[in-house]
């Protein structure tokens, strides 16, 4: 068996979960995130995933968009009753993947109120329209500090980092060449107050947890195909597990996955899922090379990809 080495930042993640039990916790509506880069991925470069959880009136589905300005992308989009939309994760035309996760010790109003103080901005949809690279990314320290409070996991064909946001501040960890990365919904840093305003959600350190794992027991090498497999692990029951189907009405449950394969050379290729509730599972993959982009939307116009039932009409 296989076993991918532990971050220093896993092994101190129970530690900074202890540190907040006294504090006041909130309800959550959790996704979670994870990567694989190097000599572990089958065909090399890098993986990377999300599920999605929330509420059932918030559904997903998939969209390719070419903006006003910038870079075409592959995206997960959820859109609220009322038409609000919302990017969470998604491929752009450079592979440049982004995927995002809700800061759960941060109150929901607080999010709201620092993202409107400062005119924060969607990460996903920012950072995919404006960077080719991993590198370049880095190098604009001044974007990272705009976006709006998020877990974010970003690779390209080179590897991943995680990117944790408070609104204003942000923190970069790394993920080492021969480890996975894995976030959910509470910070992985110790060194970032304005992160933690309360504790941590059992759930979210037991789907931690269990993907680590699950990444650990892999055996080789991981294909796309095995790689998002992980996404259908139930082992936590209806509310704790890495997919979710929540124990009654109105818990967040598990409404759909994106995960993509970054290869060092030749296109990405792309997996959706929609198990929005009340909806046939719907899946698809996709390769996002030449011919794909070529089939883009005109400039501020997009192309519905992958759709259920949910899926608002669009002109």
């Amino acid at each position: 068996m296989h076993c991918f080495r532990r971050s220093i930042l896993a092994r101190t993640s129970l530690l900074l979960l202890a540190a907040f039990l006294l504090t006041p916790t909130i309800q959550t509506f959790a996704c979670t995130l994870w990567s694989l880069s190097g000599d572990h991925v089958q065909g090399g470069g890098t993986l990377i995933a999300k599920n999605r959880d929330f509420t059932t009136d918030i559904p997903n589905h998939f969209e390719v968009i070419t903006p006003e300005n910038g870079y075409r992308m592959f995206a997960m989009v959820a859109t609220s009753a009322e038409g609000k939309r919302s990017l969470v994760g998604g491929v752009n035309e450079h592979g440049l993947a982004v995927v995002t996760a809700t800061v759960g010790t941060i109150p929901k109003d607080e999010r709201i109120s620092r993202s409107r103080a400062g005119k924060l901005q969607n990460p996903t949809r920012t950072l995919l329209t404006r960077f080719q690279s991993l590198r370049e990314l880095l190098a604009s320290p001044e974007t990272l500090r705009m976006l709006y409070p998020v877990f974010a996991l970003v690779a390209d064909s080179t590897g991943a980092v995680m990117i944790e946001a408070s609104g204003g501040d942000y923190r970069i960890l790394p993920v080492a060449p021969g480890e996975a990365g894995v976030h959910t919904n509470h910070p992985l840093t110790n060194d970032f107050p304005d992160i933690w305003e309360t504790r941590a959600a059992k759930g979210s350190q037991v789907r931690l947890d269990r993907m680590r794992t699950l990444l650990d027991q892999s055996h080789g090498k991981l294909g796309l195909s095995g790689f998002s497999a992980l996404s259908l692990d139930r082992d936590g029951g209806p509310d704790q597990s890495i997919f979710r189907v929540g124990s009654a009405s109105g818990k967040p449950r598990t409404l759909g996955t994106l995960a993509a394969w970054l290869p060092l050379a030749g296109a990405p290729v792309v997996f959706a899922r929609l198990t929005n509730d009340g909806q046939d599972v719907v899946e698809k993959t996709f390769t996002l090379d030449a011919a794909f982009w070529r089939k883009a939307p005109q400039p501020g116009r997009v192309r519905v990809l992958l759709r259920d039932g949910t899926t608002p009409d669009r002109p």
